[in-house]
Formats: C-alpha cells, structure tokens, sequence
C-alpha cells in the first residue's frame, strides 16, 4: 500500500542535499528570535502606515430605479421628482427630502429607491464626510 508523506516545507527531508553528515535529517542549530519572526531590539523599529491624503469626492455605485405606479400610468403623469439626500460618511444614506415633487406615489417610489444608493463616500485628506447633493 502506497504512503503519503508529507514534509514541512523547510525540512531536510524535503531536500536531501540539506540532511546532516549523520544520516538524521536534523542539524542542530543556535540562535537568538521569537516565534513570530519580528527581531527584538532598538535598531530596529517599526515603521508605520503611510498617511494617505487621498481627497475623492463621492462615487454612486449603484443606484436603483424608481417604479412607476399604476394610478401614475393609468392618469400619464410624467415629469421629473427633485430629491435631497444626505449620505452619512459611514456609507448610509440619510435624510431624504423633497424638493420637487410628483403625485400618484411617484415621489414616494423615488425616495425608496433612493434609500438603496450604494455610494463611496467623499473623502478630504483620507477622512469621510457626510454630504448632501440634490439629485434629479
């Protein structure tokens, strides 16, 4: 029956020319380090994350449709609904309000659509901020 063997990546038995003189496949070693492969010491310091001082102003993502109602069709109301919308720096959108507006339920249908924007959110100096834009 056929074995599987597994090494470790690093072992001697992995690479035959790195086994030791007496046959083992273990070299004794000394040195000085911790587990986690960070040195210890004052020469060598951490270094921090860069600051990004990215500025971008806010980015839709994706940005559903409105529906129209069936009273709105059955009545042929068309035109355009006007909408204020705060999005919230941590990528939610706030308040929504109406600047103009159209009736049958297509200024309702506007504003639930618009609570499901996906957006970035407009950055100055890598911060997020809240920003309210009107949208058409």
């Amino acid at each position: 029956m056929p074995t599987n063997n597994v090494f470790a990546p690093n072992s001697p038995e992995r690479n035959p020319k790195e086994s030791s003189a007496n046959g083992s496949g273990r070299e004794n070693g000394a040195g000085e380090g911790n587990e986690s492969g960070i040195e210890s010491g004052a020469s060598k310091k951490a270094i921090p994350p860069a600051v990004t001082n990215q500025t971008s102003s806010l980015k839709i993502v994706s940005m559903p449709r409105a529906s129209y109602t069936d009273f709105a069709r059955s009545y042929e109301i068309s035109g355009t609904i006007q909408l204020r919308v705060t999005f919230l720096e941590n990528g939610e959108i706030g308040a929504i309000e109406a600047v103009k507006k159209l009736p049958f339920g297509l200024t309702v249908e506007a504003i639930n659509s618009a609570r499901h924007i996906r957006f970035e959110p407009e950055l100055k100096d890598g911060k997020a901020y809240t920003v309210t834009k009107l949208f058409i």
